[in-house]
């Protein structure tokens, strides 16, 4: 995740650590991607936060810039890591069996 710049009013977490309630950061696009999303924002480390954020692309540049507010709800350490996981494009994967070593020609163990 790349540093956001937080402000706003300092809202607490209920382990007790504080953060504010707006965040803003540049992101890196497609050159020719669209001008104007809306998009979930997660973060990778304590305390885990969910937000909502909005990107404006500088169209014909990789640069956007993303603003949002955290909506409150807080995840635990590995919900965190699942959600991010999952924001992954699936079409970018490798199919199952691409990779894969063939292992028939190997003796069995102790032969």
């Amino acid at each position: 995740m790349p540093q956001t710049f937080d402000f706003g009013p300092k809202q607490e977490s209920e382990f007790g650590m504080q953060y504010r309630k707006y965040f803003a950061h540049w992101i890196r696009l497609n050159r020719l991607g669209p001008v104007f999303e809306r998009r979930t924002t997660l973060t990778q480390e304590p305390p885990y936060l969910v937000g909502r954020s909005a990107i404006l692309h500088l169209w014909g540049t990789k640069i956007g810039l993303v603003v949002g507010k955290w909506t409150g709800e807080r995840l635990d350490e590995d919900n965190a890591l699942l959600a991010a996981l999952n924001c992954i494009d699936k079409e970018e994967l490798p199919k199952l069996g691409e990779n894969d070593t063939d292992w028939e020609d190997d003796e069995p163990a102790g032969a």
